[in-house]
């Protein structure tokens, strides 16, 4: 399988904010080390560099996806 990001989740910086105020979390595999990445993406600049890359310690299967929702 070669690398390539999951199916993004959108996280709303403020309840003001629009499309542009907040982070787009997506899981990133990388083959060399069988592992996965969580990329966070800036929705103001999308096209930039990641805002942040964390190492996980294990690959995430692709297909995972979740949701988180204020109750």
């Amino acid at each position: 399988m070669s690398p390539g990001p999951a199916e993004a989740v959108f996280a709303l910086a403020d309840s003001d904010g629009d499309e542009l105020s907040g982070w787009y979390l997506s899981y990133v595999y990388d083959p060399v080390r069988d592992g996965s990445d969580l990329v966070i993406i800036d929705a103001s600049d999308f096209q930039g560099k990641p805002a942040a890359r964390v190492q996980l310690p294990r690959r995430v299967p692709y297909g995972f996806h979740g949701n988180w929702i204020a109750g």
